[in-house]
């Protein structure tokens, strides 16, 4: 099986559980599963896979991952538009287009794992109307190539891997900071309100470093 084409299986369902789709295939068509409810895991496309066809796999709503081949370069419009549940997304470095509205509507997308670096990720060409995916928190140098590797979330969105601490705090004026190791090497700052203050939560390389203020 080397393609799967348009519609092949729109609109289908008592599907469950994850999607793994077989080696070999190197395309799937336009609104091959759209509309397919009740996955409720993850989807893992094929290594060797380069497209994925418009609409393919819109409104499937239930799945919570989706990883990206590293063979993949480019994503078709509304690809995975309305895929809600979706929290976390594996993106290989060698992506070179993502199309018009591919995330829109996947309002639970909080993380964007990117196997390349800032600058890749600024080359990528990424059409209109994918600020879902855009505004996620991106971690770059970081691929996971299957969904269920991603990492848990801590209910602020932070990956819980990261609050492993590492030998101690590290030495600063300001209050209640400190320093942990993480599992990639992402660079985001996070400023939001814990209720009696500020924190700041700022992913460096190699590091993580969270700074309490009154």
């Amino acid at each position: 099986l080397t393609s799967i084409g348009n519609s092949a299986f729109s609109g289908c369902k008592g599907f469950t559980g994850n999607l793994e789709l077989p080696k070999g295939l190197t395309d799937i068509g336009d609104y091959t599963f759209a509309n397919c409810v009740g996955f409720t895991g993850g989807l893992k496309l094929p290594e060797g896979l380069a497209s994925i066809g418009s609409s393919a796999f819109e409104m499937c709503y239930d799945f919570t991952s989706i990883v990206i081949p590293e063979s993949a370069t480019s994503i078709g419009t509304g690809a995975f538009r309305y895929c809600g549940g979706v929290t976390g997304v594996s993106i290989p470095a060698g992506m070179n287009t993502v199309g018009a509205q591919a995330f829109a509507g996947c309002g639970g997308l909080t993380n964007v794992y990117f196997g390349g670096s800032p600058g890749q990720w600024a080359s990528i060409a990424i059409e209109p109307d994918n600020e879902l995916l855009t505004g996620a928190n991106i971690y770059y140098n970081t691929y996971y190539a299957s969904g269920d590797s991603m990492p848990a979330l801590t209910d602020n969105g932070i990956p819980a891997a990261v609050l492993s601490p590492a030998a101690g705090p590290a030495e600063s004026s300001n209050l209640d900071r400190q320093e942990y190791s993480t599992y990639g090497t992402p660079v985001n700052s996070y400023l939001y309100d814990n209720g009696s203050g500020l924190t700041r939560v700022e992913y460096t390389w190699g590091k993580v470093v969270i700074e309490n203020y009154d």
